[in-house]
């Protein structure tokens, strides 16, 4: 386990998007306006037409292979988390669909039904940026040098 504390909240901002919008591109684009090092989403609401995520599916020795999935039906928010570093978002995401729940990694190309808004709260003085660690997976690391 590793513990990283510090920063502090700056400031809180809402991205809403309208229908047939792109949710992590929105968003991607959001911060760069905003330019956001730093932030934590706080929360989403809203609904999906088309969900694109991967998700882990098995782990073969040190590799855990992940699969691609697209859900196209209408889809209800029901949790969107994650953190941006160094201006680059890693968020989850879980919806309800017509018959069961889906969640995993949100990837490009995933478009809004009628509306979402997510809450952003930037940060600052948090001393982290996210690089390949063990296993070719990204992780959090203490910055290096402070600039």
């Amino acid at each position: 386990m590793e513990l990283f504390s510090g920063g502090t909240i700056k400031d809180i901002h809402i991205i809403q998007l309208a229908r047939h919008e792109l949710l992590l591109e929105s968003i991607v684009s959001a911060i760069g306006d905003l330019k956001l090092s730093h932030a934590v989403v706080l929360g989403a609401v809203g609904s999906l037409r088309k969900l694109v995520y991967h998700q882990p599916v098995e782990e073969v020795g040190s590799v855990v292979r992940e699969a691609d999935c697209t859900i196209e039906e209408p889809m209800e928010i029901l949790s969107l988390s994650g953190t941006v570093m160094n201006s680059v978002p890693h968020f989850h995401i879980v919806v309800s669909g017509a018959n069961r729940l889906y969640g995993g990694h949100v990837k490009m190309g995933t478009e809004v039904l009628s509306i979402a808004e997510i809450t952003v709260a930037s940060l600052e003085n948090l001393p982290l940026e996210r690089r390949m660690g063990p296993y070719n997976q990204r992780k959090l690391f203490p910055y290096t040098s402070m600039a």
